[in-house]
């Protein structure tokens, strides 16, 4: 075996270990061990992901290695909350502390993670934030098969006077007298009602308010109702520091909406709160690990052969295997000496029913990801040839697992894999444009640069014309789909079919204004990308207040955050004509394309915002995109395999975020 036996830096998913596993079986069987305790298991699993970290030689190898560090300590966090149960409080927050000082200290300190591991493996465990889920939420909310004291005709719930009182210092005199709220200020004063008396229904009323897109007054940054009852749980803390610094980890992981274990946050602080007076916060924990304790893990490497039981239907593997929901509940969720202070069997037998007999709920587990929709069939002249990789059969012959020779297949059975509905330029909407008015068009500016397309506005919108040697911009629809997680507005861009097209009468005279008409196309088809009007359609660079807001922090973190997501497709060109103002004064970032194309993120043509944009906004501005890097980029990924993109830009653009602080160092920003 050489040095490096059988690793291939790859992405989160599709990496190949030391010894030949794929990445997902590893992560897979990371938190199976630390549930039936094998600690030697767990640690030879996280050690056996740590080698992409530490044997990484090349610029790529590093970046690839980055992403799949991240990935593996974002999972150990979720494992801190899903396995490890919410009493420890103690352990928790020594966790936590180890974690961060791992990603902080550049990642060196394996030690640390090993201290993780070890005080997981020895905690005390129950998945209570599945069952509460499953029961107060699935049940409840979703099946109708709970009862909720206090909702519709079951028993009432008293509210007294206090609770009454408690609601309305928590709500503003706007969520008050407004008519959307009105739902959610019940489920608020039902949640208050119910945890003051110690009830477990609290937790239906607070997943009540998880699930409402009902928007609110700002609480800790965020307007999304639910943080009524963070602001809540603060204001029960009181002035108990460890208790106060305890939620503030909790819902620093809350805040990252892309996971979908995004609850166990909730539930956990709820659960901290509502048995508060039994809990030890004044325990000081640690844990001792040697040098040679740690060497010896990565010294004469043995082969693991990884369980059936820690093989699911979360990774290719058990989904090859034929694993499902009902297989999960009956041997990959086993807790060994799971605590029973506070183990609900009402909870757990719903918990389990719903996965291992589904049919009774409506639900139908195939196993089987969703197919496209049905397209008509049509000839195919020549099937494109791709290569995909065939894995040897994991349940009879782990231990000689092999990557095999890639195979041609067609792209037809390639997309049959894929767990997505890939955005097809055939499938766009069709505007007819016989009833679009020239009148009614207004053009956007006077002249355009190289003979590129006149954006033009009608109805509300503004209309650009894709051409196929841009791939029909689907650049534009794709970056201005991950906006929102980042925090950022987008511009609501669509792709539309259409019969028309704008153009200039005398084509040697640049201008535009009163030298154009609109033309019919009849059978050809023009692509046209549709945006939403941003305020007065004026950009950051000609305003005329510009001097005044390049003084206010909030708005140079915004301009950082928009060159840094930029930067993360590399997408061309960051400057200032191309950051528009809203009405309501918010930033807004246009014109994304050509993905790739662009070396670096803020460039040498606004590198004069060097001396604006300073250490502190910079670093706060990495925060909030740096934050749940590992969910951003799955969605990311998920969302270009969504658009067709190949594995290759996929990678690149992983890469591109992994780096960003490498990067954004090398342009001295950082």
């Amino acid at each position: 075996m050489s040095e490096n036996g059988k690793m291939k830096w790859r992405t989160c998913f599709s990496s190949i270990s030391y010894v030949g596993y794929k990445l997902d079986i590893l992560k897979s069987a990371l938190q199976k061990y630390l549930r039936r305790r094998e600690y030697d298991k767990m640690i030879w699993c996280c050690s056996e992901i740590y080698m992409f970290h530490s044997r990484a030689t090349t610029d790529k190898e590093k970046q690839a290695a980055k992403g799949i560090i991240s990935n593996m300590v974002n999972r150990l966090i979720i494992m801190m909350d899903e396995e490890m149960l919410f009493a420890e409080v103690g352990k928790y927050m020594k966790c936590m502390e180890w974690i961060k000082e791992f990603d902080k200290g550049g990642r060196d300190k394996f030690s640390l993670l090993v201290k993780a591991c070890k005080t997981m493996v020895g905690a005390r465990m129950l998945r209570i934030n599945s069952d509460i889920y499953s029961y107060w939420w699935r049940g409840a909310g979703v099946y109708k098969v709970v009862k909720v004291p206090g909702l519709g005709l079951e028993e009432a719930l008293y509210t007294p006077i206090e609770v009454h009182k408690e609601c309305k210092e928590i709500l503003s005199d706007e969520e008050k007298d407004s008519e959307e709220w009105k739902n959610d200020s019940e489920n608020l004063l039902m949640f208050i009602a119910a945890f003051r008396a110690g009830h477990s229904s609290c937790y239906y009323w607070a997943l009540a308010m998880f699930h409402s897109n009902v928007k609110g007054k700002r609480r800790f940054r965020r307007t999304d109702c639910v943080y009524a009852i963070w602001e809540y749980l603060f204001k029960v803390a009181g002035d108990n520091e460890k208790l106060r610094k305890c939620l503030e980890l909790k819902i620093e992981q809350f805040f990252v909406k892309t996971r979908h274990e995004q609850h166990i946050w909730l539930s956990s602080a709820i659960s901290i709160l509502l048995h508060k007076d039994k809990l030890d916060f004044e325990e000081d924990w640690d844990i001792d690990v040697s040098e040679e304790e740690v060497v010896g893990l990565f010294q004469e490497r043995k082969f693991l052969k990884i369980d059936d039981y820690a093989i699911d239907m979360h990774c290719s593997a058990g989904r090859k295997m034929g694993k499902k929901k009902a297989d999960f509940a009956l041997e990959g969720c086993v807790v060994v000496r799971e605590d029973k202070e506070y183990y609900n069997r009402d909870w757990r037998d719903l918990y389990c029913d719903l996965k291992v007999n589904p049919a009774k709920y409506g639900i139908v587990d195939s196993n089987k990801r969703p197919k496209p929709k049905s397209k008509k069939k049509k000839k195919i002249k020549k099937l494109k040839k791709k290569k995909i990789v065939v894995v040897d059969n994991l349940v009879k012959e782990l231990e000689g697992m092999k990557i095999e020779s890639a195979i041609e297949e067609p792209e037809e059975l390639v997309n049959m894999i894929v767990d997505l509905n890939v955005v097809d330029e055939k499938g766009m909407r069709f505007v007819d444009g016989s009833g679009i008015k020239q009148e009614e068009i207004g053009i956007c500016m006077e002249k355009t640069c190289g003979n590129k397309v006149m954006c033009f506005e009608y109805n509300g919108q503004i209309w650009k014309e894709s051409r196929k040697s841009f791939d029909f911009n689907k650049d534009y629809e794709l970056v201005d789909s991950c906006k929102e997680m980042f925090g950022l507005k987008k511009i609501g861009m669509e792709r539309i079919e259409s019969n028309f097209r704008i153009e200039k009468i005398q084509k040697k005279k640049s201008e535009w204004p009163g030298n154009w008409r609109k033309v019919m196309t009849g059978d050809e088809k023009v692509v046209y990308c549709l945006m939403r009007k941003i305020g007065d359609g004026g950009n950051f660079s000609e305003n005329k207040a510009k001097k005044k807001l390049l003084k206010k922090e909030e708005v140079l973190k915004e301009i950082a955050k928009i060159a840094m997501f930029r930067g993360i497709f590399r997408v061309t060109d960051f400057n200032l004509r191309n950051i528009l103002i809203d009405n309501d004064g918010s930033l807004v970032s246009i014109d994304e394309g050509e993905i790739g194309k662009r070396k670096s993120i803020f460039g040498k043509r606004e590198k004069w915002l060097k001396k604006h944009l300073t250490t502190a906004i910079m670093e706060e501005a990495y925060s909030d995109i740096w934050n749940d890097h590992w969910g951003k980029k799955a969605e990311i990924c998920r969302q270009m395999k969504r658009f067709g993109y190949s594995e290759k830009t996929i990678d690149e653009v992983e890469l591109n975020y992994d780096n960003l602080d490498d990067d954004l160092k090398i342009e001295g920003y950082m």
